[in-house]
């Protein structure tokens, strides 16, 4: 796999991750209306961080242990 091929795969799953992304992001609004505490709110928001970081990760590691 060539350097544009190995671009183009962390493209599409970084996309792919963003478009995961929309819906957490409309679960967690939804739990902080049902739990009013921001407590929650700030392990939520640092949970979802942590989210697309192991996914950005994943695109990463996969996209270069396809040579």
């Amino acid at each position: 796999m060539n350097k544009k091929e190995k671009s183009i795969r962390i493209l599409k799953l970084l996309l792919l991750a963003n478009i995961l992304r929309i819906p957490l992001a409309f679960i967690k609004r939804a739990i902080e209306i049902k739990i009013h505490s921001p407590l929650f709110t700030g392990i939520s928001s640092s949970l979802i961080i942590t989210i697309n970081i192991i996914v950005i990760l994943i695109a990463v590691i996969t996209a270069f242990a396809e040579d």
